[in-house]
């Protein structure tokens, strides 16, 4: 259920956890950034007094979120790209799923902790668990299929709690936050 992505020339190792709503990258040590999108950039501020956190607004009214273990001092320069000091450590990047404030105290609420790996195990006949491995303090974060959210809502033992209006929109349907381990 997770990939991590190791690309030594450039001291990144991203982990790709298939339903998490945050791309994860590790800087492992200081390296300057650089990210560029092929839309406009709108504006990039920083959120808070620490350089933590980020918000990204580009000309398509996506807007990104961005968010560091440690400051990280970003720069607009030009109509794409961001570059960076150097860095070292964790960051975060999620899409903003609406224009709601309270999907933004959500990504807040459980930026720190992302998943390192996950496994699918079949417990019993028709019931497979999903199982996190997962990286910080605090609560994960996940997003869960459509069908999944219907198996939770009968019979979750109180493991997971559904986020039901916090959703981001697939072809499958509405992607809806979990937190839990499992």
């Amino acid at each position: 259920l997770g990939v991590t992505l190791d690309i030594p020339s450039s001291n990144l190792r991203f982990f790709l956890s298939r339903g998490s709503p945050f791309i994860t990258a590790s800087v492992t040590s200081p390296t300057s950034l650089s990210i560029t999108t092929v839309h406009t950039i709108v504006s990039l501020s920083s959120n808070d007094d620490n350089n933590t956190k980020y918000t990204l607004k580009l000309n398509n009214t996506q807007i990104w979120l961005i968010y560091t273990s440690s400051p990280i001092y970003l720069n607009h320069d030009g109509a794409s790209n961001i570059t960076s000091k150097p860095f070292s450590g964790i960051i975060r990047v999620a899409a903003l799923p609406d224009s709601n404030s309270k999907s933004v105290a959500i990504l807040d609420k459980f930026s720190s902790c992302y998943p390192l790996s996950g496994n699918a195990t079949l417990v019993e006949p028709f019931r497979v668990v999903y199982q996190w491995q997962k990286e910080s303090s605090g609560d994960l974060l996940m997003l869960a299929h459509p069908l999944h959210v219907k198996l939770l809502s009968n019979n979750y033992n109180g493991l997971v709690t559904v986020l039901n209006d916090f959703k981001y929109r697939s072809i499958d349907g509405d992607l809806v936050g979990v937190v839990g381990d499992s």
